[in-house]
């Protein structure tokens, strides 16, 4: 279902739209009233113009965007050229995380063997159920509600994806594999984040490896490739499914 016909421009028809221009839905508003519809109508407009507002990054906000974009192959348009940039996977930079931690712990090798183990199983059931919630869903992404509502050459910060929004992969990889890392390595455990430096020359540090997950989250926000509701649900998700694999193969360890 991608078309919404809303009957009747009052206050709950207008906010009825308005959740639904919000989330990526066409919406269509009928009404007797030439003038109430009208009104919904620039009530609609106002509403998302004060989201896109809302959403002008700051520095910080845009460095954090670019460090979690995790695309390997960025493509980047300079006149007639056009060339790619290559970053880290969304799975490489987990893995590259795991590997900070290994190295700075006193773990046994058992234990981190389980943790490169659990946290890359963790990681892989995270896309299946994501994308399989994804084409269920098949939930528009931000840049064609707001290319069709409020600008039409509206551009996100970071490239879109070519695949339906809900929910958040990233959030939910990350989720999972910081719940299972946190139960390894100790849920309060601090890190600096390397994984970036050779291909964009950055690093982070995080004072927790739910810390990082969260960033994650917030990153495809403010990247302009989410809704809110893909990264809160998407966090949620990933986290059932790290508490799954803790449960079943790690249910002895304390996480401290």
């Amino acid at each position: 279902m991608k078309n919404i016909s809303v009957i009747g421009c009052g206050q709950m028809g207008n906010g009825i739209a308005h959740v639904f221009a919000q989330n990526g839905f066409k919406v269509t508003m009928v009404d007797l009233s030439q003038e109430n519809l009208q009104k919904a109508v620039t009530t609609i407009t106002k509403n998302l113009d004060r989201m896109v507002a809302k959403a002008t990054l700051t520095e910080e906000q845009k460095t954090i965007a670019r460090y979690w974009d995790d695309n390997p192959f960025v493509s980047e348009h300079k006149g007639h050229l056009t060339y790619a940039n290559k970053k880290t996977t969304p799975v490489g930079h987990w893995m590259g995380i795991t590997i900070i931690l290994a190295n700075q712990s006193k773990k046994t090798e058992l234990d981190i063997a389980k943790a490169f183990a659990l946290t890359s199983l963790a990681i892989f059931d995270g896309f299946i159920s994501t994308w399989e919630e994804k084409f269920t869903s098949k939930t528009v992404r931000p840049i064609t509600v707001i290319r069709e509502n409020i600008e039409s050459e509206w551009n996100p910060y970071l490239q879109t994806p070519p695949f339906p929004e809900y929910t958040s992969g990233h959030s939910v990889i990350s989720a999972a594999a910081a719940t299972v890392l946190s139960n390894v390595f100790g849920s309060n455990t601090p890190f600096t984040d390397t994984t970036e430096l050779k291909y964009l020359g950055m690093k982070r540090s995080f004072s927790s490896i739910k810390a990082a997950a969260n960033e994650v989250s917030m990153s495809r926000m403010y990247g302009g490739i989410h809704y809110r509701a893909a990264i809160e649900n998407g966090q949620k998700q990933g986290e059932q499914i790290g508490s799954y694999y803790n449960t079943v193969f790690l249910p002895h360890d304390s996480g401290n």
